[in-house]
């Protein structure tokens, strides 16, 4: 999670714009912690 949110917003199909700006910075997604993420929204 990122300043928590999460990847989407399930109500609305939006994806927050922190997102979005970590994900042009390939280096930066790689130190992102994935499985907590994926385990936040099951």
């Amino acid at each position: 999670m990122i300043e928590g949110y999460l990847v989407s917003d399930l109500l609305r199909n939006l994806v927050h714009l922190s997102w979005l700006l970590k994900l042009v910075n390939f280096r930066a997604v790689g130190e992102l912690s994935w499985g907590s993420t994926v385990l936040a929204t099951l």
